[in-house]
């Protein structure tokens, strides 16, 4: 896959969304299940909604104490002719 790919192209997506280990929140289009830590789950349970994986890799933080942390994040997106 190259990068200028047009079927991965955020201009081609309707909506993308950030998932990530260290955030935890509802799917923005069923509301019925909370992202948690796996971040592979999360991913799967968004790729059955019809999403694209744009990106995945790792994030650094750091928090006020100055020590680092390290999460999981992934981009994923709707394309616009999608169903949803």
């Amino acid at each position: 896959m190259s990068e200028d790919d047009p079927r991965f192209s955020i201009a081609n997506m309707k909506r993308v969304v950030q998932l990530s280990s260290d955030v935890h929140r509802l799917c923005e289009d069923c509301r019925d299940f909370r992202t948690d830590a796996n971040v592979g789950n999360a991913i799967n349970h968004y790729l059955e909604h019809g999403y694209v994986l744009l990106h995945v890799g790792t994030q650094t933080t750091h928090a006020l104490d100055g020590t680092s942390r390290h999460s999981t994040v992934a981009i994923m997106g709707l394309k616009k002719s999608a169903r949803w």
